[in-house]
């Protein structure tokens, strides 16, 4: 897994402790978008499609995993905490592959 993933992963961690020690119990926090339909990745199809990039594929799955199991720790570790997920990848791939079921 790269340096960078469970760096930025475990910023995202340490300030979730932070804002549960500020006394706020319910959080919510996002998983990273589909790196691979980023804009700055789709311009080469004219932003119609997500590029076919494995290393972004999988960096967007080491990430999203790690602040899962992230997330679950703290919740065991912090039990007044209660911390979700909002998984906006599946919902981004969900439009992408589906849009024209939501109106595109």
């Amino acid at each position: 897994m790269p340096t960078f993933i469970t760096t930025v992963v475990d910023g995202i961690a340490l300030n979730l402790v932070r804002i549960q020690e500020l006394g706020i119990r319910h959080i919510m926090v996002a998983t990273v978008v589909p790196l691979a339909c980023m804009p700055y990745n789709t311009f080469v199809n004219n932003f119609t499609k997500c590029v076919n990039n494995q290393t972004l594929s999988n960096e967007t799955i080491q990430h999203n995993s790690l602040l899962e199991d992230r997330v679950k720790l703290l919740n065991k570790v912090l039990p007044e905490a209660d911390i979700i997920i909002i998984n906006q990848t599946k919902a981004l791939e969900t439009l992408f592959h589906n849009g024209q079921e939501y109106g595109q």
